[in-house]
């Protein structure tokens, strides 16, 4: 263990001088942290290693290490966390081009309606495969049942809910079927439905890489009544991967939720685009 926490605080040292003559070590430790978590470079078994190291640093400073790894790399919505989700994909697929491996993604969705996640699908998806002619990609799809949505006491003036689900089914359905006839089988999509409002929601890249976000609920006011908004895309997201004990809990529920919604859902039907 010392050897271990020698060679990471000498690494430290070397690569961020400027900022260890400038910072206290408590806060050089932490701040440099937030850097290597987010760059991937730190796994579970260093941070143990230096949690346990600053121990007499003082709780504050102990905690904010913790939360650091608890919480994970946070984007303010949609729009930024879906440009890693897309770079982690295509990281995916070098990675096993370079080592010779099978290019295969499976992309997990947990969805209300994929008001933006079906524009990544016909966009992004779609340039992946261009740029991997070689790769497969597997893609399941659970978003809420329009009927249900239909049926909810919320606000649908800014957003009708159940309308973009159904065009999202469309989309989908339509992607498909244009999809196995240009890239060859080499692609897959299933979308099934379920009644639920989901507290998460996201993509989940190989059962290794969570981009999450959270539903939530703000009240306004229309014409003299409360009226509850669901907020989604615009929500928090974060990124979890299974270099942390937090990452491999939160991907183990996303993915117990997925399966349960894919396979158990009370309205799993048969594949969007099939002929049953």
């Amino acid at each position: 263990m010392v050897t271990l926490l020698q060679d990471f605080l000498r690494a430290l040292l070397v690569d961020n001088l400027g900022l260890f003559l400038t910072l206290s070590f408590a806060s050089f430790v932490v701040l440099v942290f937030r850097r290597r978590i987010i760059g991937g470079s730190i796994g579970s078994s260093g941070v143990d290693v230096i949690i346990e190291s600053i121990k007499d640093e003082g709780t504050q400073t102990r905690d904010e290490v913790v939360k650091l790894f608890e919480e994970g790399k946070s984007y303010p919505d949609w729009n930024t966390a879906f440009e890693d989700l897309y770079q982690s994909i295509n990281t995916t697929l070098k990675q096993t081009q370079t080592s010779g491996g099978e290019q295969k993604i499976t992309l997990k969705l947990i969805a209300v309606a994929m008001t933006f996640s079906t524009n990544f699908v016909q966009a992004r998806v779609k340039k992946i495969l261009e740029d991997f002619p070689k790769a497969t990609i597997n893609i399941e799809i659970v978003l809420v049942d329009p009927d249900y949505l239909d049926d909810l006491p919320i606000e649908r003036k800014e957003l009708n809910w159940a309308e973009r689900a159904r065009l999202a089914q469309s989309a989908m359905k339509n992607f498909r079927e244009s999809s196995l006839e240009q890239y060859r089988g080499n692609i897959s999509i299933e979308t099934k439905l379920y009644r639920n409002i989901p507290h998460w929601h996201g993509w989940l890249i190989n059962d290794d890489y969570l981009f999450i976000g959270r539903t939530d609920w703000v009240l306004v006011e229309q014409k003299g009544k409360t009226v509850p908004k669901l907020t989604v895309g615009q929500n928090t997201y974060r990124y979890y991967d299974r270099t942390t004990m937090s990452g491999k809990d939160r991907i183990s529920l996303f993915a117990n939720w997925h399966n349960y919604y894919f396979d158990y859902g009370l309205l799993n039907g048969p594949p969007t685009g099939s002929d049953e």
